[in-house]
């Protein structure tokens, strides 16, 4: 960046740290920025705006005003360099650390001194004077920010435009993004986690009592109208038909997004984020996931091997994307072909995962979630999936009885649509986390836990569905970073931490639920492993 471009200000002299120890918080950061840069200095309660412009050879650091931070001290020995570099009229400073440093005064002084002996930086910054801060809380461990400054790196994607695919730094790891979370929200409640549970199942009894007891009636009442006024005829047929379907699909909508959240808290349990209490987290998942035929055990095994391997393209369990060797031709759908393909994928998709594992790996075998030998599972796992396979026996007999007692129809109508409904908001949901241009996939070389984490797309469908689905759809980020969180308290660290946090790689979309949808179905097609850190590669539109 060209320093004459930037803003001008007047001139001022920087003050030196040994005038305002009293007023310094000590931050130590340990082999920052790829082993070149260390910062363990004092830090100033008051400071002043910079923008690190560029650095040594090893390594760039992309202007601060990119990053949540409002600061950055970036220097190796900053005391001595501020006691012996204060300059008065200029705004530009090369601060050089010379090769043999002065003895230190103290044995704390002392230890870091041999540490960064030898150390040699050439640090160009550009004093971007605006106003003094007050240091905030969630600044005061600042080594993530600095580190994804210094090292992350930028990708394009997109056939129309160029879209950012921001790469967080392999070296950013899990504590330094923990360190700036409040430890309050890692706890965990079984009285809040049961609370949820009778809220989901007290909404489905109340949807199942409106649609009984309101709905169907106001339909019974208008069906005798119009086949009263109108007669028997195909219109009228047409016309009766077509507001029953309305009906039930409003109804199976508004249950589907019941039956989701239930298997969030399934979810939650497999995480043993439910309560701190293991017993209880399987109990309860065992018993709603089995409600909603999902094997619980095995859904949880695989699903944890998800998330130790999100987005690493030969160990992620989860949307799999295609892989190709090269960029190739892929004729763009038409509406009715994409229209036709997404109704198959949304109305089977998920029984397909668990009976055939579709869009997972290939283990080169038949491989399901029912299987105990399957290669998803470990020898020790075995009586869990016997378990899980139990739960959903019972569950199909369940069923089978209703439907002896009270018409196959009428289970049809008052299970299976719902039922559909749910699987359709659990691959829309899940499908748009892990699908988008913005987000990268990587070869094992390039990948790490945090990265793939962060890899995740928190999408807003509005505060009503939002907290219907117990924001599972817009704090994804989070919950991959520490699944252990309880959604209520990733919801609040997703609104007043994350972005803070990892800066430019927060990857978030609040546009309509159709748009999201199409968009990511025509751009996200396939990757191409041999890059390395792969981007998503979509369709070229059709010749006319």
């Amino acid at each position: 960046m060209d320093a004459s471009r930037l803003p001008t200000h007047k001139p001022v002299k920087l003050t030196s740290l040994s005038c305002t120890r009293k007023r310094c918080m000590l931050v130590r950061a340990r082999d920052t920025i790829k082993n070149n840069l260390r910062v363990r200095r004092y830090i100033p309660a008051y400071y002043h705006q910079c923008r690190v412009v560029t650095c040594d050879t090893h390594f760039f650091i992309s202007s601060c005003h990119s990053i949540a931070s409002p600061f950055f001290l970036v220097s190796s020995h900053a005391e001595q360099l501020h006691r012996t570099h204060t300059h008065t009229h200029t705004r530009t400073h090369v601060h050089r650390v010379p090769e043999r440093l002065k003895r230190p005064r103290n044995v704390r002084q002392r230890r870091y001194a041999k540490r960064d002996e030898g150390s040699h930086r050439a640090i160009r910054i550009i004093f971007n004077i605006t106003h003094t801060h007050r240091l905030p809380y969630a600044y005061t461990h600042f080594l993530s920010q600095v580190s994804f400054a210094a090292m992350k790196s930028v990708l394009k994607a997109g056939r129309k435009k160029d879209v950012d695919v921001v790469v967080p730094p392999k070296e950013l790891t899990i504590k330094q993004i923990q360190d700036q979370i409040p430890a309050k929200y890692f706890q965990r409640s079984a009285v809040w986690g049961m609370y949820y549970v009778f809220r989901d199942i007290f909404q489905v009894l109340v949807l199942y009592f409106i649609m009984y007891r309101a709905v169907m009636p106001v339909l019974t009442v208008f069906e005798g109208a119009v086949y009263g006024v109108a007669g028997t005829n195909i219109v009228s047929w047409i016309v009766v038909g077509a507001v029953k379907f309305a009906a039930w699909t409003v109804f199976g909508i508004a249950q589907g997004l019941n039956g989701f959240a239930i298997f969030v808290l399934a979810h939650e349990c497999g995480h043993q984020a439910f309560s701190s209490h293991r017993l209880l987290n399987n109990a309860v998942g065992l018993l709603l996931d089995s409600a909603i035929l999902v094997p619980y055990h095995s859904w949880r095994i695989s699903h944890g091997n998800h998330h130790k391997h999100t987005n690493h393209l030969t160990k992620d369990t989860a949307f799999v994307p295609r892989k190709e060797k090269r960029v190739i031709d892929l004729v763009e759908e038409t509406p009715l072909v994409m229209l036709w393909n997404m109704f198959v994928i949304f109305t089977f998709g998920w029984p397909a995962y668990l009976l055939a594992n579709i869009a997972s790996q290939d283990y080169g075998r038949r491989t399901n979630h029912f299987e105990p030998s399957s290669p998803l599972f470990n020898k020790e796992d075995r009586p869990d999936i016997v378990l899980s396979n139990v739960g959903i026996v019972a569950a199909l007999f369940i069923l089978g009885l209703c439907s002896y007692q009270y018409g196959a129809y009428n289970v049809f109508c008052w299970y299976v649509v719902p039922y559909l409904w749910t699987n359709f908001w659990l691959l829309y949901v899940t499908y748009l986390q892990h699908s988008d241009l913005r987000i990268p996939h990587y070869s094992h070389e390039h990948w790490s836990f945090v990265r793939g984490a962060i890899a995740t797309v928190d999408r807003d469908y509005g505060f009503i569905i939002n907290g219907w689905l117990h924001y599972i759809n817009n704090s994804h980020v989070v919950h991959h970073l520490f699944s252990q969180m309880p959604f209520y308290h990733a919801i609040e660290v997703t609104r007043h931490h994350i972005k803070d946090i990892i800066g430019d790689a927060y990857v978030t979309d609040n546009r309509s639920l159709v748009e999201m949808l199409c968009e990511t179905w025509r751009e996200c097609r396939y990757v191409i492993p041999s890059e390395g850190i792969s981007v998503f590669y979509g369709f070229i539109r059709k010749d006319t």
